[in-house]
């Protein structure tokens, strides 16, 4: 078990400091459910109401959720305050999308990168089989199962370098992940042959990190990041152009032409 015995002077602070490392080291992850507060105490060492102090700091920082009924579990919103004000900053701004993705081709070139060198083989099989799972809906054409496993592939990338700070980013921006990428794939989806580069691309990343090559990882991560990259900036203009349209249209009508 991850939990350990306790010996420190404030039994409830140090129960909260266990629980809070094995979050950020992703021990502990979203929608995990705690043991009951029994267990958990003699795991720990510790009692009942110790344990509890150090459950309520917890869930007073919104790192757990008390679901009635069924006891505690880990937050799947940690980072929601970060999120929801970079959501509408990046609606509404071209210039933040493209920084977005910037960031995106980063992180994730050099998780891709320190996953095919360092990767264990269950973390390899993790990637391979959301990968096969993806390629399989990318054949059917089912965009919302694709748009999932896409996104379920690219966090497993960064999950997998075991980077606390990478993961815990990652999480939070999660809901804005799947955003682009289902907006990217309805795109994708509609061109001659937007789906099989997409697919070739997955499939190029998959290989390099099954194989253990990082420096083509790296490079096909990147690859695949800059085709995004141009989707979303398709999809910007041709939304720009719309709206140029439609005022100028509403304009003409309120002048009577």
């Amino acid at each position: 078990m991850p939990f350990e015995p306790i010996i420190a002077p404030n039994l409830g602070a140090a129960a909260a400091g266990q629980i809070r490392d094995l979050i950020a080291k992703d021990v502990l992850r979203p929608g995990d459910q705690l043991p009951g507060e029994r267990d958990l105490s003699a795991q720990m060492g510790i009692s009942r109401t110790s344990l509890r102090a150090g459950l309520q700091t917890l869930m007073a920082e919104g790192l757990l959720v008390s679901k009635h009924g069924s006891g505690l579990y880990v937050a799947k919103e940690i980072g929601r305050s970060v999120l929801d004000p970079l959501l509408s900053l990046i609606a509404s701004s071209p210039l933040a999308i493209s920084d977005y993705l910037s960031f995106r081709k980063l992180l994730e070139s050099d998780s891709a990168a320190q996953v095919a060198a360092q990767a264990t083989a269950s973390e390899r099989q993790h990637i391979d089989t959301i990968h096969t799972a993806l390629q399989a809906a990318d054949r059917i054409g089912d965009m919302e199962e694709a748009t999932r496993l896409d996104t379920e592939f690219h966090m497993a990338i960064v999950e997998a370098t075991g980077n606390v700070v990478s993961i815990q980013i990652a999480r939070s921006l999660h809901e804005l992940l799947q955003q682009i990428i289902r907006q990217n794939l309805a795109i994708a989806y509609t061109e001659g042959n937007g789906r099989d580069h997409l697919s070739v691309q997955h499939a190029a990343i998959n290989d390099a990190i099954q194989a253990g090559d990082a420096e083509v990882a790296r490079k096909a991560m990147v690859f695949h990041m800059e085709y995004n990259t141009a989707l979303v900036q398709r999809t910007t203009e041709a939304r720009f152009r719309r709206e140029i349209i439609e005022k100028r249209q509403s304009w003409s009508e309120m002048q009577g032409n």
